[in-house]
């Protein structure tokens, strides 16, 4: 019996919660404001920046080390 209890008020809460944000949602004003100025846009500049191509790196040459002279 306690686990029919514990569905339904897990249930009614959420039903709840997504009733209320549908009612918040709705009755929220998305016109913009009427005192907002409006400016006109006289000029819109657009630049390309290339990015500079990945060089291969130089072959590195293999460093022959001298055997280590055994001491005496």
């Amino acid at each position: 019996m306690n686990r029919y209890i514990s569905s339904f008020i897990i249930s009614a809460l959420s039903y709840i919660v997504i009733i209320v944000a549908i009612i918040y949602f709705a009755n929220t004003d998305t016109r913009c404001n009427a005192d907002a100025k409006i400016q006109n846009v006289k000029k819109v500049c657009f630049s390309v920046i290339n990015q500079p191509v990945a060089q291969k790196p130089k072959k590195e040459e293999k460093i022959v080390s001298m055997p280590k002279p055994k001491p005496k």
